[in-house]
């Protein structure tokens, strides 16, 4: 049995969603994430959030709860988490919000930099590269705005792990 460490790196099995704080953006971006997988009866994927400057136990914002449960998406029992060591060398894709956040991990873990992606990559309306800005402390609108941008990022994403797959299993024979 091949171990964990052991196992190919051009397999993206394990997501990890970074923002700030972990109370916005990468819960609802989570949540979303897990939500459109179990719809597609995809299970392969491992999904998880933190925040480069997270308060460890801190609870979703009001409004980003409210936004989600509006899509069908519980972030309620989320509870805020920092990105660490730890969680950074379990993804195998690790996508942030804003390019600074991509800076912060690539300066604190310059080894994981490699696997750190901008989330807007993904998306087609943003020319794949935009950021995601934060909502914190702004309107209800505001987060729905950040919902929808987070959705068609994550409707990208998902695509370009389909035909990640499907490549990777052609070039294996699988």
């Amino acid at each position: 049995m091949v171990g964990e460490a052991e196992k190919p790196t051009e397999t993206i099995e394990r997501i990890l969603f970074v923002c700030t704080g972990n109370i916005c953006r990468s819960p609802m971006a989570e949540g979303l994430m897990i939500e459109r997988l179990r719809h597609e009866g995809e299970q392969a994927q491992s999904v998880s959030s933190a925040g480069i400057f997270a308060n460890p136990g801190n609870i979703p914002d009001p409004f980003a709860v409210q936004v989600a449960r509006e899509e069908g998406v519980d972030i309620s029992r989320h509870r805020a988490r920092m990105v660490n060591s730890d969680n950074l060398s379990w993804a195998d894709i690790v996508l942030v919000m804003e390019s600074g956040q991509r800076g912060f991990i690539s300066m604190a873990f310059p080894h994981q930099s490699a696997k750190v992606v901008l989330l807007g990559n993904f998306s087609r309306s943003q020319g794949g590269g935009g950021e995601i800005a934060d909502p914190y402390g702004s309107s209800l609108d505001v987060y729905r705005t950040c919902f929808e941008e987070i959705r068609e990022a994550i409707d990208g994403l998902i695509q370009f792990l389909s035909s990640y797959s499907a490549a990777r299993d052609h070039r294996t024979g699988g």
